[in-house]
């Protein structure tokens, strides 16, 4: 963490234990580069000194809303198969921090599916 600290004149202390766990729980298709990305932008992202959760971008979708359930409300004049989708996109953005390739992971759905949908 020193390095990503001294390079943007941060004073850095680490990674919450949640943040650990998170990082400890995913595959890591990309290897240590992924990792250093990863721990890069998190370090660009945070305001305070810890790393936590939600500071992460991976493309590890489980952890954003693992053992959450989703609420979805939607008025009545807007339930539609059209309508219900399009709030599950939206829902599924806020979720991910409007990351939309994290969102169509959570959806499991391609990314121009989430795209082609979104745009409509």
């Amino acid at each position: 963490m020193g390095q990503f600290g001294k390079s943007l004149g941060k004073r850095l202390r680490g990674l919450s234990q949640k943040a650990m766990d998170v990082l400890m729980n995913y595959d890591w298709p990309g290897n240590i580069r992924e990792l250093k990305n990863c721990l890069e932008r998190a370090a660009i992202l945070i305001e305070d000194e810890l790393i936590r959760p939600e500071h992460l971008i991976i493309r590890d979708v489980s952890s954003v809303a693992a053992g959450d359930a989703v609420n979805i409300t939607i008025p009545v004049n807007e339930f539609t198969l059209d309508g219900v989708i399009d709030r599950a996109l939206e829902t599924a953005l806020r979720l991910c921090n409007n990351n939309k390739s994290r969102a169509a992971e959570l959806l499991h759905i391609g990314r121009k599916m989430f795209y082609r949908r979104k745009s409509k």
